[in-house]
């Protein structure tokens, strides 16, 4: 016959992972070395080039800022928009990156 042997509850597992903190901070690292499999490298390839356009994309709408902030005849409604643009072009150039997400899960910002 067989019996189930009961878990204790009272004595919670210990975890093994290291604490993190902004104190103590890890790195992200990647789950599969390089070549392991191909379609993550691409998927993280395809992320990476996104993020750069996309930070290249905020550095022409930087300039673009600067120069309509130098000329007089601009309206300040026209200037808000693209201060704004540039706000949600720099959140985006990130978010997907794999390290900014794990610090972001990890509670150390990004």
């Amino acid at each position: 016959m067989l019996t189930l042997r009961r878990l204790r509850v009272d004595h919670p597992r210990k975890s093994t992972r290291p604490k993190i903190s902004a104190a103590k901070p890890k790195r992200w690292n990647r789950p599969l070395a390089e070549g392991v499999l191909p379609a993550y490298d691409e998927a993280l390839k395809l992320i990476k080039d996104d993020s750069s356009r996309m930070k290249k994309e905020a550095e022409n709408i930087g300039n673009t800022l600067a120069n309509a902030e130098g000329a007089r005849n601009i309206d300040e409604n026209t200037l808000n928009a693209l201060r704004e643009r540039l706000k949600i072009i720099k959140v985006q150039s990130g978010i997907n990156l794999p390290n900014v997400r794990w610090l972001c899960a990890n509670g150390m910002g990004g």
